[in-house]
């Protein structure tokens, strides 16, 4: 765990030396690059011991690769009886027959998509890049990221279709976000975004969505057995239960501390203008929350979400940042500089307890300590072990 601790310090350290720089676009030049150097190194090189899914995609790869007609096929050839989405089926058919029948290669590629696209989304939000992705990296959303390996390619797409709900424009929006239920169904749940956007922000609707949710939650199992989906591996899973899952109510309470922050804080300085976007993406994400208490597996939807939440609460979190009604008011250092300090600093201890706890009473949830890197002198790796788990 100490290395984990110390690859986070990494991230501030990279933080506090580019303050050093003279420039605003070298700093941010400065962040970008060695964050990405910072990320890569330790997803792209990861044992594939290392974050839960990692043994299943680099089995999936070695089992194809090691299929004598499977390069031979076009890779738009779609096979029924693998669990995977078309897309991602064609995005490691192409890997295969173009680029290295190495299994290790899928996590390559991934780690590097992942990072770039994480990279670019950040830095179209927010000037402090190197403190952002070390908010994200002790929420524990980059240890989801790089191991659902096709959800994330579904999240890049997401990514680029989520500036277009910025600018309100939601054809555009849907298409991407139709593309990228190609490489994860989960995507589909990001539809309801714009529509959202239409409802005017304010405590009533607030207070139908949660509601809703809480009802969601109640009858929620119990609809699915209504339904005959009593055969679903997850509603069997639920059902097994004795108690709510843990990670589902740290994660609820998170997403309840995060936003109640950022609501204080718009309320504490006195801001009359809300982003839609923002607003109505954490009021989904926090029904989203809710309703994961009873049916774990909707965590993935808000794996999506999480990045844009640790973004918004920067936004309120960072003093240097103004907001436009007090960049009109007053052009020097706001009074609420101190307040906000400091509970960027105390979101930021609650972040890391929840992340060291964690790791030290459910290090299974997800498999980064110990970390190890990948042993490229072993040319056996237990291949058969990953072989089985398909």
């Amino acid at each position: 765990m100490i290395v984990i601790l110390l690859y986070y310090l990494l991230f501030l350290g990279v933080t506090a030396f580019s303050k050093f720089l003279k420039s605003d676009e070298a700093q941010r030049y400065f962040e970008t690059f060695m964050c990405f150097i910072l990320l890569f190194v330790f997803f792209g090189f990861r044992d594939i011991t290392i974050l839960n899914d990692t043994p299943h995609y680099y089995g999936f790869y070695y089992k194809l690769a090691h299929y004598n007609n499977y390069a031979n096929t076009s890779i738009f050839a779609y096979d029924a009886h693998d669990r995977f989405e078309y897309g991602y089926q064609v995005f490691v058919h192409f890997l295969i027959k173009y680029v290295s029948k190495d299994p290790y290669t899928i996590i390559w590629v991934s780690s590097f998509i992942i990072t770039v696209g994480n990279l670019w989304f950040i830095n179209r939000h927010t000037k402090d890049v190197a403190f952002t992705v070390f908010a994200i990296l002790i929420l524990g959303s980059f240890w989801a990221q790089y191991c659902l390996i096709r959800q994330t390619l579904a999240m890049m797409v997401f990514y680029v279709a989520y500036t277009y709900l910025e600018k309100d424009r939601p054809w555009p929006f849907c298409l991407l976000v139709v593309a990228a239920t190609l490489f994860h169904y989960t995507a589909v749940a990001m539809l309801v975004l714009p529509l959202l956007k239409r409802l005017k922000p304010n405590l009533r609707n607030v207070a139908i969505m949660l509601t809703t949710a809480v009802v969601i939650a109640v009858v929620l199992l119990k609809l699915m057995q209504a339904l005959g989906l009593t055969d679903n591996l997850y509603f069997q899973q639920m059902m097994k239960r004795d108690n709510a899952p843990i990670a589902a109510i740290m994660d609820c309470a998170m997403m309840a501390l995060l936003l109640l922050t950022c609501t204080y804080l718009h309320w504490r300085m006195r801001l009359q203008q809300i982003d839609r976007t923002y607003f109505w993406t954490g009021v989904f994400a926090m029904c989203v929350a809710i309703v994961t208490i009873v049916f774990l597996p909707l965590f993935r939807i808000n794996t999506y979400l999480w990045p844009v939440i640790i973004l918004m609460l920067l936004r309120y979190l960072s003093p240097s940042y103004q907001f436009r009604e007090q960049a009109a008011e007053n052009s020097g250092i706001s009074q609420e500089w101190q307040l906000r300090k400091v509970l960027q600093m105390a979101v930021v201890i609650a972040l890391l307890a929840r992340s060291v706890v964690t790791m030290t009473f459910r290090p299974e949830w997800n498999h980064v300590v110990p970390y190890q890197f990948y042993d490229f002198s072993d040319s056996y790796h237990n291949y058969h072990l990953y072989w089985d788990n398909q």
